[in-house]
């Protein structure tokens, strides 16, 4: 079950990645015709943005935290380096950056 739920999780991840990359490299060849203001749809758009904004988010947490933090745990019931968490977190916080970059 661990396994199935880090492969839902980390696709999750990678396609909402791979969707918004192409989106956006879509909008950059062919940029779309001003819109006229219009604020309930302004308002749909930015409430669905952040709904999927908070699924991709909760996606890369079970993400992490199912799939980076049993190397966070200790080897031989030895303490683990506090360096190795933190190298952990950092390494984790870049990705996390790396897949906002296309939104």
């Amino acid at each position: 079950m661990r396994r199935f739920l880090i492969g839902v999780a980390s696709g999750a991840v990678l396609g909402y990645a791979f969707i918004r990359t192409r989106e956006a490299l879509e909008t950059a060849r062919r940029p779309p015709l001003p819109l006229a203001p219009d604020s309930k749809t302004y308002g749909r758009t930015r409430r669905a943005l952040m709904l999927a904004g908070m699924a991709r988010s909760l996606a890369t947490l079970a993400a992490s935290a199912y799939a980076l933090a049993p190397l966070a745990e200790a080897r031989d019931g030895a303490r683990e380096p506090r360096a190795r968490r933190m190298a952990l977190v950092a390494t984790s916080l870049v990705a996390s950056t790396l897949l906002e970059l296309p939104a």
